[in-house]
């Protein structure tokens, strides 16, 4: 028998991507903080919610995803959470305050915990 070798290339590939999706997501605005402060008038306590709350959105999708992908299958589960995800990135990129940034982080965040 004769293995397909790109299924499981590809496999490894999508892992790989899902897996750097969280550390991405932190690290990408990190060093924007100060400006995010200066940009929505509030304090560096203020911006750095919006790191606590996706991190809570994370540990919360991770206990909701876990159960549900184990029951109706891996795959479509993926895919809400990659939506999920995007929602929450353009409700980040939208947002007209601090508050709004802070629950499109969260928001992103559960849609993380899928990976």
């Amino acid at each position: 028998m004769k293995k397909d070798k790109n299924s499981s290339t590809g496999l490894v590939i999508i892992l790989g991507l899902l897996a750097m999706l969280m550390p991405l997501s932190i690290d990408m605005y990190l060093p924007a903080m100060p400006q995010i402060a200066k940009e929505y008038g509030v304090s560096a306590g203020s911006v750095q919610m919006t790191l606590s709350a996706y991190i809570l959105g994370f540990a919360l999708g991770q206990l909701f995803y876990g159960p549900l992908s184990d029951s109706i299958g891996r795959k479509p589960v993926i895919l809400a959470g990659m939506i999920v995800f995007m929602v929450g990135a353009l409700g980040a990129l939208f947002a007209p305050s601090i508050d709004w940034l802070v629950a499109a982080s969260a928001v992103q965040g559960l849609g993380t915990g899928v990976a």
